[in-house]
């Protein structure tokens, strides 16, 4: 039983199909059937309903009650194991109740069996799935907007792999866009004496994020530069050996501070991808030449595109052909690529719609011990990346018409297949206080880059660990504790909300360690494990049918339908359900530990069966923060 919720599901439809089948009804078919079932708000009404009856009343030409007590005569109750009974309701609902005392055997066995397995689909069923995040510009550190990338990619990933997905993770790296000619061009020109000693104990990537912003305002400041930034950007362009070097070195600063950022926040990769090399590699240039056989792809003759290639949006409805220009550049005039060119050639690589191939070499390993990849224009090349089957990539929302012409790509050119699989998680920024925009150029990131929020976040949780632990644990246990709760605070926080939400953001939120938190799911986990600590002992003889206090039964419920939730959004990419959930489950067993004695139950049976519910908590709690969320539990809070 890999689902439980959804094997009940199948129990009621199954013995439905039949029932009309002996009332030879035929109006309703399979998928009708399954949209028809639904889950009462209050379980008092059932724990599943149905509303046949009002689907049927017309063409039966019968009251929807009738209707319904007919169908309940004809099903039979043997066939449904896991219920208890079934009745008609209100004006014509059947309603299906759980029999909790065999329900509650085979789920918490099930749990306690697989351990951190509970949960395992194998709807991937080994396919690469190939999602790729973060992609910043390594000019500067990680700031919050885009952490919120990370998170979601990284969680994403997460489920995927829960999922039964081989998962490969991607890092887009723009070593070729404007940002990075700005900065090499502060680097060359600026006073290098000033760049190198202000805050000479930050970051490298804090540093060249200052010297950024300040050869942004200089060259605004001074318009006449820009034709020196234009020289500089053509020269990177093509690769020139005395800029290309300078560069590569400011970027490859800038890569590994944002590195340590991401692997402090638990988010590790497996392969960064140089932008340059989409273009060294060939990949574009065979993808261009399969784009120009699409009548949908073409040079613009007029205008001011005149002699831009473009993919042209407008065969794809009306959204498109409203738009001033239903049509993307891939190419410019000066026949230079694009971003959202390369993003293409990018594309098919992944999914292995081209001959040509990056050349790779190891960068080295990560602080979990995973190797990290990247491509290079000196290595070898293995069948180890791409052979995507799916693709995801986590860009933000202002990105979704590149996105939409990247997927169309592939439907031009004959890969419906291909293009099916291929997903944008599209998500709102993250916005300073008062909706104020990240702005590198303008510096609005400063003090509120992602190490400036973990550092609040940890400084504030060791406060509070110091003020309950201090004296009993050392400075470098408090220290620990400390980490775990104040990144996984933040963590969460860019998790929670709904992708299509705007974030902004507000540090009593940020660093909140009540309610809607990690801290407080977090301290769940420790709960359970403080009551073992007390207990002492094994669990011997435990009898789930005992658990049918209404607390019990609700964390029941929450256990069976967790395979279902993995299901749903390993399909849909509402990744916040995942923290939502976590949350849900906190809240439902610290009810529980309010509301039932555990080690003091009124008989030792009872006790060993609460005792395996709590282990059930723990072994989930831990699934969902460790393994989906990709947060450390610390033992004790």
């Amino acid at each position: 039983m890999e689902n439980p919720w959804v094997y009940l599901q199948s129990q009621i439809l199954s013995e439905l199909e039949q029932v009309l089948k002996r009332l030879e009804i035929d109006t309703i078919p399979s998928e009708k059937l399954k949209n028809l079932l639904e889950e009462p708000p209050d379980p008092k009404l059932g724990d599943f309903a149905i509303t046949m009856g009002f689907h049927l009343a017309k063409s039966l030409k019968k009251a929807p009650r009738q209707i319904a007590e007919m169908i309940l005569n004809e099903i039979q109750l043997e066939k449904l194991p896991y219920f208890s009974k079934v009745e008609v309701a209100g004006a014509g609902y059947i309603n299906f109740f759980i029999d909790w005392k065999k329900f509650n055997i085979t789920v918490l066995n099930q749990i306690i069996e697989l351990k951190e397995n509970y949960g395992n689909l194998s709807i991937g069923n080994g396919l690469k799935a190939i999602v790729e995040h973060t992609s910043p510009n390594p000019t500067k550190p990680l700031h919050m907007g885009t952490m919120r990338c990370a998170v979601l990619g990284d969680i994403t990933g997460r489920i995927l792999k829960k999922a039964g997905y081989n998962v490969e993770i991607e890092d887009y790296m723009d070593d070729l866009g404007r940002q990075v000619a700005v900065l090499t061009w502060g680097f060359l020109h600026l006073d290098e004496k000033e760049y190198k000693s202000e805050k000479s104990d930050a970051k490298e990537d804090f540093k060249l994020g200052l010297l950024y912003t300040k050869a942004s305002q200089e060259i605004q400041a001074k318009p006449e530069l820009e034709n020196e930034v234009q020289d500089l950007i053509a020269k990177l362009e093509n690769d020139d050996p005395e800029f290309a070097q300078v560069s590569a070195e400011l970027v490859e600063k800038a890569l590994k501070g944002q590195l340590e950022t991401a692997w402090r926040m638990n988010i590790f990769y497996d392969l960064l991808i140089w932008e340059s090399d989409v273009i060294a590699s060939g990949i574009f240039e065979e993808t261009l030449t399969r784009l120009l056989q699409s009548k949908n792809v073409y040079k613009v003759t007029e205008g001011e595109d005149e002699g831009c290639i473009v993919v042209d949006m407008s065969e794809f409805g009306e959204t498109y052909q409203q738009m001033e220009k239903p049509y993307k550049i891939i190419v410019r005039s000066n026949g230079v690529a694009t971003y959202t060119g390369r993003d293409i050639g990018l594309h098919f690589f992944k999914m292995n719609l081209v001959k040509g191939k990056f050349k790779f070499r190891k960068w080295g390993t990560q602080p979990n011990g995973k190797e990290l990849w990247e491509t290079t224009k000196e290595g070898k090349y293995f069948e180890r990346f791409g052979y995507g089957n799916l693709t995801i990539n986590v860009i933000g929302y202002e990105q979704n018409f590149p996105q939409q012409v990247v997927n169309h790509a592939l439907k031009i050119t004959g890969y419906e297949k291909e293009y099916q699989n291929s997903h944008h998680l599209s998500f709102k920024w993250v916005w300073l206080p008062g909706q104020q925009a990240f702005s590198g150029r303008k510096g609005t990131w400063i003090g509120f880059e992602a190490d400036a929020a973990l550092n609040k976040a940890v400084e504030l949780a060791l406060e509070e660990v110091k003020k309950r632990h201090e004296g009993e644990f050392s400075i470098e246990v408090m220290n620990q504790i400390a980490e775990s709760i104040g990144v996984g605070a933040v963590k969460y926080y860019l998790a929670k909300y709904n992708p299509e939400k705007k974030i902004v953001i507000d540090w009593k939120d940020v660093l909140n360690f009540e309610g809607e938190s990690a801290p407080y799911i977090q301290y769940a986990y420790v709960r359970t494990q403080g009551i073992f600590r007390k207990h002492q002992g094994t669990i011997q003889n435990p009898n789930p049918s005992l658990l049918t206090h209404e607390s019990e039964v609700t964390l029941i419920r929450l256990i069976a339908k967790f395979p279902r939730l993995i299901h749903k959004v390993a399909t849909d990419f509402n990744i916040h359900e995942i923290a939502n959930y976590a949350l849900e489950l906190a809240d439902r067993f610290n009810d529980f530990y309010h509301q039932v004695p555990v080690l003091k139950a009124a008989t030792a049976e009872l006790k060993t069966s609460r005792l395996q519910l709590v282990q059930a908590i723990n072994i989930l709690l831990k699934i969902l923060l460790m393994d989906l969320l990709g947060i450390q539990v610390p033992d004790r809070m």
